[in-house]
């Protein structure tokens, strides 16, 4: 439910508080499933366990090196533009209407 949970708020939080908040989160489900290591689990969960710590290790890691906000702004790509006209993607990205 979590990680569900982290999901929405990734879209919805601001830019400094979602970075911290996966960080938080995924350090606290790598101690979660180390301390399940330490305590006699089945090969099956163990498994699971190992890849579920190398996705949290990743979450960390992508989170530490996301770019700050108004680096991604600098970055951004405009739409291409043909003759004063926006492309077909983009009219229909501004006005939704590109589906009925």
């Amino acid at each position: 439910m979590i990680p569900i949970f982290m999901v929405f708020l990734s879209l919805e939080m601001p830019y400094k508080s979602n970075r911290w908040a996966n960080i938080i989160v995924a350090i606290f489900f790598i101690v979660i499933d180390g301390i399940g290591f330490i305590i006699a689990r089945s090969l099956y969960e163990n498994i699971l366990g190992v890849g579920y710590v190398v996705f949290c290790v990743l979450i960390v890691w992508y989170a530490w090196k996301w770019p700050k906000q108004e680096e991604l702004s600098k970055k951004r790509i405009q739409p291409p533009v043909s003759d004063g006209v926006p492309s077909l993607f983009q009219s229909c990205l501004s006005s939704l209407s590109c589906f009925g």
